[in-house]
């Protein structure tokens, strides 16, 4: 699902590759992302919040349910109100 949400945002040119981080804890596919998308993919979810921390940026989380407990602990106090 989140796969499809960025390809749209892209295809849509609502935003641009250099607009969008991500996160994905294996490294083959942030690579895969990095390669087919040209965007920017971290380890880690704290990680990807805070590269545009201060600017324009908004987070969108697309996990599976039954994650949302742990990531929303992961970014405790990392992302700002603006985001």
């Amino acid at each position: 699902m989140a796969e499809s949400m960025l390809a749209g945002l892209l295809r849509e040119k609502i935003v641009s590759a250099k607009q969008i981080v991500a996160s994905h804890p294996r490294e083959n596919r942030r690579a895969e992302l990095k390669k087919r998308y040209g965007i920017k993919v971290f380890a880690d979810n704290a990680s990807a919040a805070k590269a545009f921390k201060g600017s324009d940026s908004a987070v969108l989380l697309c996990v599976k349910p039954q994650r949302m407990n742990g990531v929303l602990k992961e970014l405790a106090g990392k992302v700002t109100k603006e985001q």
